[in-house]
């Protein structure tokens, strides 16, 4: 099962196999500005997610994704051609790089996708992490709390430390959003 063209303004979500697996699209019009995904543990929540972004973006769709738990990053994990030496990093202790990417290649084709689907999503997206933690590999990091160590003696911060704060949490959205502009006297 090949996945046919999707129709613009379509997101092709997967397959109802109940109906004879014909393709389950949602259209993007049907879409907020913010969501909740809510379930059980191990419903399906995550891989809802990974495909709504996936497709929101292939139709043109910009997203910010706040994954406090890191689940979501593995989006960026996205490899054109999958090519075994690009996955070899990547690849769980057992196994070989080219087993996995045979192993996700017939996933892909069991699914209605194919790897050239993958090539469009990276072309699509533009990636960047900004994490609270150390980053391996690139991302920015962002300092949400810088402490909790006592608060300063004297009960408030100085002018120039409240500047240098704000400053750089409104650097941090400003760059998230790729916004050029000062952060303090820009409107």
């Amino acid at each position: 099962m090949i996945l046919q063209e999707v129709p613009p303004g379509k997101l092709f979500l997967g397959h109802e196999v109940a109906q004879g697996e014909s393709a389950l699209v949602l259209d993007r019009e049907d879409l907020v500005t913010h969501a909740v995904v809510l379930g059980r543990t191990g419903s399906g929540k995550t891989g809802l997610m990974h495909v709504l972004l996936e497709e929101a973006v292939l139709q043109g769709a910009s997203a910010m994704v706040l994954d406090p738990k890191g689940d979501l990053t593995n989006l960026l994990l996205a490899f054109p051609g999958l090519d075994p030496r690009d996955l070899m990093r990547w690849v769980p202790a057992g196994k070989t790089a080219p087993e996995e990417a045979l192993r996700i290649k017939e996933g892909l084709e069991r699914s209605g996708q194919s790897v050239e689907r993958i090539s469009q999503w990276k072309k699509a997206a533009s990636f960047h992490v900004y994490s609270p933690g150390k980053l391996r590999g690139g991302g920015s990091g962002v300092d949400v709390l810088p402490s909790f160590g006592a608060p300063p003696r004297e009960a408030s911060l100085s002018s120039p430390a409240k500047r240098e704060r704000a400053s750089a949490i409104v650097s941090a959205i400003l760059h998230a959003l790729s916004v050029e502009a000062d952060p303090l006297s820009d409107p």
